[in-house]
């Protein structure tokens, strides 16, 4: 989701259960375009993996950001200058 001065992305890692990517998230990506799997075992004790992909994402893209805010249920607010 995007808009003139925001863009809006939600990450996700595989399930332990299952590795691969569910056919219903890839529906989910291709109707929204705003989910980006990463390879990894989406899990609180992986926390700061999935922090580290959200950053390496953000970078790669090369937009001018001024901040970028990592949000989970599980974690407190965190951002990056």
């Amino acid at each position: 989701m995007s808009s003139q001065n925001a863009t809006l992305a939600f990450l996700l890692g595989t399930s332990p259960d299952s590795p691969s990517v569910s056919p219903l998230v890839r529906e989910e990506a291709a109707r929204h375009g705003d989910l980006l799997v990463a390879d990894f075992v989406d899990h609180y004790n992986n926390l700061t993996i999935k922090s580290l992909y959200t950053l390496k994402f953000v970078v790669s893209q090369k937009w001018k950001v001024h901040f970028s805010l990592f949000s989970s249920l599980m974690y407190k607010m965190q951002t990056y200058f």
